[in-house]
């Protein structure tokens, strides 16, 4: 066997490099392209919608809580339909205070247990 035909210790690293190279350069396109779908790299100034929590109650059931300008929704969603649950007012203040106000409003938990038996 010559020289010539096995790769030297530098031909070795190059190639490790460069393997390494694109698999960084892969991560950082699918971490850019999770940040987009989320929406936080480029938000628009006058959006007014937005996702504040989403909750999956099963394999084609999601909870979402949407606020809409002053008021917040609460969406049941299926595999082919919407409903809403709960309208009401933005809540402000702390996570402490929120909690013990959704609890009061209308009852969340009797709207998910409604909506999940459907």
């Amino acid at each position: 066997m010559t020289a010539a035909a096995s790769p030297g210790f530098w031909e070795i690293v190059q190639y490790l490099a460069s393997f390494t190279l694109v698999i960084l350069l892969l991560l950082s396109l699918l971490f850019s392209l999770k940040r987009l779908q989320s929406g936080s790299m480029f938000k628009a100034h006058g959006q007014r919608l937005h996702v504040v929590e989403s909750l999956s109650m099963g394999t084609r059931q999601r909870l979402v809580l949407v606020r809409l300008d002053q008021q917040e929704l609460l969406l049941g969603v299926g595999a082919n339909e919407v409903h809403t649950l709960l309208v009401q007012p933005a809540l402000t203040g702390s996570a402490e205070d929120t909690e013990a106000k959704v609890a009061v409003a209308a009852g969340p938990l009797d709207l998910i247990q409604r909506w999940s038996k459907r």
